[in-house]
């Protein structure tokens, strides 16, 4: 049963599709989120004409800014854990472009930094736009990066730069209005410039072999889309595809006990437990942090590996249909094509 009562809730999306606007949606699961400290079930609906995966209802405009305060998971990983995020985005989004001149690079949701410092020391003049104030600062204080406190509707409206590269890693997904989202990104561009988007794909064959297990589904994914949802936003924000594909394209095995071990009543203590040891993990790490240093060594490893398009999981079956646990869409502002299909690559 909905708590319709909830003031922290928006009910308009509880029957209507917020893509395409039908009707015919089902709640596909219903799940409680222990570890991530939400009280309340999610209803994951499904709409039936389109494929859309969202929350219905889901939480107010106001409540889900709330959620990225100084305990959103995404902001305690550990340094390693960063370093290593941060090449990989890197070897599967920017390395696949063919022309690969540094010009001027916006990274929206850019975290604490790491991505973006990446880009910094490879040549690029970088900007960041991330909600956070407290993932700002650090981005900030690690790299002395030039950080706007905010949303990129927010910082569209009062910037007049454009940028030749724009990247958008794992957020079209947490945000309310995705195409709203797409359209202020967009209109940063210049002209010829590329955009990035990564984000869990609902369009994955994993979901009917995981269920409510698969890791996408999480309390602050209110949109999931699938490579035609990302197709159609593009193309209403003007731009013209140049690459879709998916990553983590690997069959999913899910082993009986792991759906009674996540409803198992102990396991929010093993996960405070286990988020308080990331915690103090992370103070240590951090004390002995050299940023430069870090990102050198992320440079270092770069070069010794294939950019994604070489990798064994590029040529997994998955990879054929789109149908992996992630999907990168590359786009453009113009017609001049600065990347290739990714299969022409292997």
């Amino acid at each position: 049963m909905i708590d319709t009562t909830d003031s922290t809730l928006d009910h308009s999306a509880i029957t209507v599709c917020p893509f395409c606007h039908s009707d015919a949606s089902i709640c596909l699961h219903k799940i409680r989120f222990p570890g991530y400290r939400q009280d309340h079930a999610i209803n994951y609906c499904q709409c039936q004409d389109c494929g859309l995966l969202y929350h219905a209802p889901r939480l107010s405009d106001v409540a889900i800014q709330h959620l990225y305060n100084d305990n959103y998971y995404i902001f305690h990983r550990s340094i390693a854990d960063e370093c290593r995020r941060a090449r990989e985005c890197y070897n599967r989004t920017v390395r696949l472009l063919r022309t690969q001149h540094p010009g001027r690079a916006l990274e929206i949701g850019c975290a604490r930094g790491f991505l973006l410092a990446l880009l910094q020391k490879l040549g690029w003049q970088t900007q960041g736009v991330e909600l956070s104030t407290t993932a700002a600062n650090r981005a900030r204080q690690y790299f002395n990066l030039d950080i706007t406190t905010g949303t990129i509707e927010q910082f569209a409206s009062g910037h007049t730069e454009s940028f030749d590269l724009i990247l958008a890693i794992d957020v079209i997904e947490h945000v309310p209005d995705p195409a709203a989202f797409i359209q202020a990104a967009a209109s940063c561009l210049c002209d010829n410039g590329i955009m990035i988007i990564d984000t869990p794909n609902a369009g994955s064959a994993n979901i009917p072999k995981l269920g409510s297990n698969w890791n996408g589904f999480n309390p602050f994914h209110i949109h999931l889309f699938n490579a035609e949802h990302l197709t159609q936003l593009a193309k209403q924000a003007g731009l013209v595809i140049e690459q879709l594909f998916s990553y983590h394209n690997a069959l999913a095995t899910q082993p009986a006990c792991q759906a009674k071990w996540k409803s198992w009543p102990g396991v929010n203590l093993i996960r405070t437990a286990r988020r308080q040891f990331r915690s103090w993990l992370q103070t240590q790490q951090e004390k002995a942090f050299h940023p430069q240093a870090a990102i050198e060594a992320i440079i270092r490893k770069t070069l010794t590996q294939p950019d994604y398009g070489h990798t064994s999981d590029a040529r997994l079956p998955l990879a054929l249909d789109n149908s992996g646990d992630n999907l990168i869409l590359i786009a453009k502002k113009s017609s001049h094509h600065l990347t290739e299909p990714i299969h022409d690559r292997l």
